[in-house]
């Protein structure tokens, strides 16, 4: 069954050498590439309308939106949990190289949720082929509750009866050391 996108939104499958990506697109074929990087439980098609939008604002642009492997229609493969989202990062970059970026043009990247998460794992990897890093609701850097302080103590973590713990002195120390800023307060949101 063909998929019915909105007028202006074309999309192709790129086949690179760890897999088989869908990708939405729109603007210029050889504008300045912006790729989109869906969240969790989400595809390419979180930034349809986004992509149709600013293709008019933005007409200089390449406006590209993959799905992840295993989510919308890329291939379904699975991913290595050791590697946190570093399969992501490196399917993201086996497709910016098959697209013949990269190297020559370098690349926006704006990642929502698990995409940030994945644009922030892009630009540690690869940090010469990126432009620029837009994060919106982005997960936190190191995975959820992988975060640890100064002193190594993680940032959070979760008890048997499920009621979150925060060492809150150690984030705001943590929070006074690294910027020098007067103590701050730091408290679960409910």
């Amino acid at each position: 069954m063909a998929e019915r996108l909105l007028a202006g939104i074309a999309s192709q499958y790129i086949d690179t050498p760890r897999l088989r990506t869908y990708v939405l697109s729109s603007g210029l074929t050889n504008g300045v590439p912006v790729l989109f990087i869906h969240g969790n439980v989400s595809s390419s098609r979180f930034f349809e309308e986004t992509l149709l939008m600013l293709s008019c604002c933005l007409p200089r642009y390449r406006l590209l939106a993959p799905d992840l492997r295993g989510f919308g229609r890329s291939e379904p493969k699975s991913v290595d949990a050791k590697r946190g989202v570093k399969d992501f990062s490196d399917d993201l970059n086996a497709l910016v190289t098959t697209l013949g970026y990269g190297a020559d043009q370098r690349i926006h990247l704006v990642g929502w949720s698990l995409g940030g998460g994945i644009a922030l794992q892009y630009a540690i990897d690869h940090p010469t082929s990126v432009a620029s890093l837009t994060l919106l609701s982005s997960m936190p850097p190191y995975g959820m509750l992988g975060t640890k302080d100064t002193l190594g103590n993680p940032c959070g973590r979760t008890t048997l009866d499920r009621e979150a713990v925060w060492p809150t002195r150690n984030l705001s120390n943590a929070w006074r050391k690294t910027t020098g800023l007067p103590k701050a307060r730091f408290r679960l949101a409910t």
